[in-house]
Protein backbone atom coordinates (compact mmCIF):
# COMPACT_ATOMS: atom_id res chain seq x y z
CA UNK A 1 0.00 0.00 0.00
CA UNK A 2 2.50 2.26 0.81
CA UNK A 3 4.11 1.88 -2.49
CA UNK A 4 1.45 2.92 -4.06
CA UNK A 5 0.60 5.65 -2.27
CA UNK A 6 4.04 6.90 -3.03
CA UNK A 7 4.01 6.19 -6.52
CA UNK A 8 0.71 7.78 -7.04
CA UNK A 9 2.31 11.05 -5.28
CA UNK A 10 5.16 11.12 -7.53
CA UNK A 11 2.49 12.13 -10.62
CA UNK A 12 1.95 15.55 -9.31
CA UNK A 13 5.04 16.05 -7.14
CA UNK A 14 7.74 15.12 -10.14
CA UNK A 15 6.04 17.78 -12.86
CA UNK A 16 6.40 20.11 -10.24
CA UNK A 17 10.04 19.61 -10.01
CA UNK A 18 10.54 19.49 -13.72
CA UNK A 19 8.53 21.96 -15.17
CA UNK A 20 8.87 26.04 -14.24
CA UNK A 21 6.22 27.19 -11.63
CA UNK A 22 4.21 28.83 -14.02
CA UNK A 23 2.79 26.13 -15.50
CA UNK A 24 3.94 23.15 -12.96
CA UNK A 25 0.37 23.63 -11.56
CA UNK A 26 -1.43 22.75 -14.84
CA UNK A 27 1.02 19.35 -15.60
CA UNK A 28 0.60 18.21 -12.33
CA UNK A 29 -3.45 18.22 -13.08
CA UNK A 30 -3.18 16.72 -16.57
CA UNK A 31 -0.42 14.26 -15.54
CA UNK A 32 -2.53 12.54 -12.58
CA UNK A 33 -5.84 12.88 -14.82
CA UNK A 34 -3.77 10.78 -17.56
CA UNK A 35 -2.66 8.24 -14.75
CA UNK A 36 -6.52 7.87 -13.29
CA UNK A 37 -7.51 7.44 -17.24
CA UNK A 38 -5.03 5.06 -17.37
CA UNK A 39 -5.52 3.34 -14.36
CA UNK A 40 -9.08 3.08 -14.64
CA UNK A 41 -8.29 1.35 -17.98
CA UNK A 42 -6.35 -1.79 -16.51
CA UNK A 43 -8.69 -2.11 -13.66
CA UNK A 44 -11.10 -2.42 -16.25
CA UNK A 45 -9.08 -5.01 -17.80
CA UNK A 46 -8.35 -7.43 -14.96
CA UNK A 47 -11.94 -7.59 -13.66
CA UNK A 48 -13.34 -8.01 -17.14
CA UNK A 49 -15.83 -5.00 -17.71
CA UNK A 50 -15.33 -2.52 -19.86
CA UNK A 51 -12.33 -0.50 -19.57
CA UNK A 52 -13.41 2.43 -21.61
CA UNK A 53 -16.26 2.70 -18.56
CA UNK A 54 -14.07 2.14 -16.06
CA UNK A 55 -11.47 5.01 -17.29
CA UNK A 56 -13.53 7.27 -17.73
CA UNK A 57 -15.29 6.84 -14.47
CA UNK A 58 -11.65 7.24 -13.08
CA UNK A 59 -11.21 10.04 -15.01
CA UNK A 60 -14.49 12.03 -13.75
CA UNK A 61 -14.38 11.05 -9.68
CA UNK A 62 -10.81 12.20 -9.83
CA UNK A 63 -11.24 15.00 -12.00
CA UNK A 64 -14.35 16.13 -9.42
CA UNK A 65 -12.31 15.36 -6.63
CA UNK A 66 -9.41 17.69 -8.31
CA UNK A 67 -11.91 20.06 -8.97
CA UNK A 68 -13.23 20.44 -5.14
CA UNK A 69 -9.21 20.48 -4.36
CA UNK A 70 -8.84 23.22 -6.30
CA UNK A 71 -11.47 25.20 -5.18
CA UNK A 72 -11.11 25.04 -1.09
CA UNK A 73 -7.79 25.81 -1.87
CA UNK A 74 -8.62 29.13 -3.78
CA UNK A 75 -11.03 29.59 -1.12
CA UNK A 76 -8.97 29.29 1.84
CA UNK A 77 -6.16 31.21 -0.20
CA UNK A 78 -3.51 28.09 -0.64
CA UNK A 79 -0.93 28.89 -3.26
CA UNK A 80 -1.97 27.00 -7.06
CA UNK A 81 -3.89 28.52 -9.99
Amino acid sequence: MFVAYFLAGLVPLLSIIIFPISYATIVAIVASLICLLTLGYVKGKIVKTSPTRSALESLVIGGIATAIGLAVGNFLSVGGI
